[in-house]
């Protein structure tokens, strides 16, 4: 059985440049075709201003809307305080829901809900892309 294709990016190194907006915008591109827009994210203040980006309309960041029923390839919100500032994406192997996202010092991981709660992460919302034909 082939691995589940989120794999091959398992341990990439984050990186100022390479955030989790950086993944998320990459990973829209070469597996789902989706030209997602650079979200200008001030490297220096990274929490602070990502919190700032995600709080502004969702509309324009990601041409995506709120969805309560999230799907592969779907952003994923999170936060560790109050106000997202995190960015992830849903991604299913063994057709079971985990969430790809980077963390410092870490690299791109694979996290399923317990794993993400036993790490403090605290999903805010899913929304997928509106041009998707299956919803």
């Amino acid at each position: 059985m082939k691995p589940h294709w989120s794999f091959e990016y398992r341990g990439a190194q984050w990186a100022e440049e390479t955030n989790c907006f950086y993944w998320f915008r990459r990973i829209q591109r070469e597996q789902f075709g989706r030209d997602i827009p650079d979200a200008q994210v001030d490297c220096k203040r990274l929490t602070h201003s990502a919190a700032r980006l995600m709080a502004g309309n969702i509309m324009d960041l990601f041409g995506g809307v709120p969805t309560e029923t999230p799907r592969e390839g779907d952003a994923v919100f999170m936060t560790k305080a109050d106000k997202p500032h995190h960015l992830g994406m849903v991604v299913m192997p063994g057709n079971r829901f985990h969430v790809l996202h980077i963390l410092d010092g870490v690299g791109l991981v694979i996290s399923d809900r317990l794993h993400l709660a036993v790490n403090g992460w605290k999903i805010t919302g899913f929304y997928t892309p509106h041009e998707d034909p299956a919803r």
